[in-house]
């Protein structure tokens, strides 16, 4: 199954982390994130993006 959008709950720090590195999303209630992406992103895109914030939970 393929979907382009995912809510997904991060840390504030990791929220904010991402924000900072350019990436953006709608906050809903408190932690939870709607990440939306178009159908012909990049792979490489949504790895940077994981890879950002993964780094930036390890640090949190």
């Amino acid at each position: 199954m393929e979907a382009n959008e995912v809510f997904v709950r991060l840390p504030a720090a990791v929220a904010d982390g991402l924000e900072a590195a350019g990436y953006r999303f709608y906050r809903w209630e408190g932690d939870l994130l709607r990440l939306v992406t178009a159908f012909d992103t990049p792979q490489a895109v949504v790895n940077s993006f994981l890879k950002i914030a993964k780094d930036l939970s390890e640090k949190a």
